[in-house]
């Protein structure tokens, strides 16, 4: 970003997070971040897009996730809240 341009935040969402046996380092590191972003008042959304081999597969088969095939339907919800969730932050909804 060039110094005299401004930037509007609409937020920061967290993704490709482990839903299970989080390491350390991703616990510390979304910690730092959220801090950060209260110093600076961003918003962190409460929705994460968490890890699924379903995204990479939707990438291969050039569809999102809800038309990719064999993901499962509670990757596909996590995602539409994310989803949702933007929308309503940034003023779509």
């Amino acid at each position: 970003m060039h110094e005299n341009q401004q930037l509007d935040m609409g937020g920061i969402i967290f993704n490709d997070k482990r839903r299970s046996k989080t390491p350390r380092e991703q616990k510390t590191s979304c910690n730092e971040v959220k801090k950060t972003a209260k110093k600076h008042g961003w918003h962190v959304f409460k929705n994460t897009a968490y890890h699924s081999d379903s995204f990479a597969a939707g990438s291969r088969e050039g569809k999102p996730i809800f038309q990719t095939s064999y993901a499962r339907d509670y990757v596909k919800y996590e995602f539409y809240g994310v989803a949702k969730e933007f929308l309503r932050e940034v003023g779509f909804e």
